[in-house]
């Protein structure tokens, strides 16, 4: 098992069949109840039934500014191929399939890039998919702008925390060279110097959530305990960049959690050669992660226990096994879901490694150090995200951990909220 991408881009022939199965729906459900940046599925299917390819690319591009990576981690079973209509019989199609054929083969050409003509300038700080749309919306709309990231390398989570094997560093630099192709200025290995923003008109905030959250249970200071942002970085590092891989990893790796971040973690790890456990507070069907994710890690020999929650790591100075209790589920919380409930029952897991990946929340460090409101550990901001006259948020610090594809719509209205402005 390596970290080569695992879904392959659909052939000339392949992308032809799938799209003759369109129906071409007038109310098309993929767009209305399945597509987050509400594509008009039906339109480029058609173009591209048509014949007119570049036509098909075009109309993507007035929904997407990043079809070559949203095409690939797209969620597409509770999205589009979810809402398709061809499910009644069991035969839906993946327009994302056919975004990914086009992107592939179009980016970077007769992209929708305006003259940097209006006399203004956005910094954008964060170069995750919230940041590289607003950056690419702004482009199109005749703004220049310039993106700050504080690591090394561009991207955000698309860099450190989508693994290779989903996402592939080529994509991502292609995708990135298509904001450079605009006019689009980076700073990498930012020192977050605020008086770096004096000389531009409007910042957009789009740090992503940076911050991993703990149990808060015994152990969890031992050698051995990462969390899901420290495990996927190092690995992606290792494996994209060619960087020292400075984790200490045994054999034997337990996951807390089951949404995507979990599934990521697991699944490298096994890319490893790891032996993998997951456990997991809620059943199954509570799980956050997409179905096709969890379905595949199972594939790839992971081992999971739901309705098992760690309460005890064990170790002398690092980690050496895990202490779970079965849990079993009782009335609904505010999240809707049945609430797991203790019984008192518990199990041990022998283990090296403890890897925490139950949910994120933001890194507030800059935010006060610019003076911006915030509550309960969140920026403020208004009805149209600005969080002050000059600043907006945008991403996973707005909406919370979303999807990728959820950050690169936000990113959009960034742009539209300052063309709003100053219109």
């Amino acid at each position: 098992m390596t970290f080569e991408e695992i879904n392959k881009t659909l052939t000339d022939e392949e992308a032809k069949k799938e799209v003759s199965r369109c129906l071409k729906c007038p109310r098309p459900l993929c767009k209305m109840k399945g597509c987050p940046a509400e594509l008009r599925i039906n339109e480029f299917m058609k173009a591209f039934f048509d014949g007119n390819e570049e036509e098909a690319y075009r109309i993507i591009r007035t929904g997407s500014n990043l079809p070559l990576i949203c095409s690939r981690v797209c969620d597409h079973d509770s999205q589009c191929r979810g809402a398709c209509v061809l499910n009644f019989k069991h035969m839906p199609i993946i327009p994302g399939n056919i975004e990914r054929y086009l992107a592939d083969k179009f980016a970077g050409q007769n992209e929708p890039f305006q003259p940097f003509d209006r006399d203004l300038s956005v910094a954008i700080i964060g170069s995750g998919p919230a940041g590289l749309s607003c950056a690419l919306e702004l482009a199109q709309n005749g703004i220049q702008s310039t993106i700050f990231e504080k690591e090394k390398y561009f991207g955000g989570i698309l860099s450190y925390g989508i693994p290779e094997y989903r996402l592939p560093l080529s994509v991502l630099n292609r995708q990135i060279d298509v904001l450079k192709q605009a006019g689009i200025k980076f700073v990498n290995s930012w020192n977050e110097d605020i008086s770096d923003f004096a000389k531009f008109d409007y910042v957009v905030y789009a740090t992503g959530l940076t911050k991993y959250s703990y149990m808060g249970i015994e152990g969890e200071n031992l050698e051995g305990v990462y969390d899901g942002g420290t495990f996927l970085k190092a690995i992606n590092y290792h494996i994209r960049y060619n960087e020292p891989f400075n984790l200490n990893l045994g054999n034997k790796i337990v996951v807390v959690g089951a949404g995507n971040v979990a599934m990521d973690c697991a699944r490298s790890a096994r890319r490893l050669g790891k032996e993998v456990i997951v456990v997991y507070r809620r059943s199954e069907k509570e799980a956050p992660a997409a179905k096709e994710e969890l379905e595949a890690a199972k594939n790839e020999g992971i081992e999971f226990y739901f309705l098992t929650n760690p309460t005890k790591i064990v170790g002398k100075d690092h980690v050496e096994k895990i202490i779970v209790e079965k849990m079993t589920l009782g009335e609904k919380d505010a999240s809707g879901r049945q609430r797991p409930v203790p019984t008192g029952v518990y199990q041990e897991f022998e283990a090296d490694n403890f890897i925490l990946a139950i949910g994120q929340k933001p890194d507030l460090e800059l935010a006060q150090k610019m003076n911006l409101p915030s509550e309960k550990g969140w920026i403020s901001f208004d009805e149209i995200n600005f969080v002050e006259d000059k600043v907006l948020a945008a991403g996973d610090i707005v909406y919370g951990a979303k999807t990728v594809v959820a950050a690169m719509v936000s990113g959009k209205k960034a742009a539209h909220a300052i063309l709003d402005k100053i219109n």
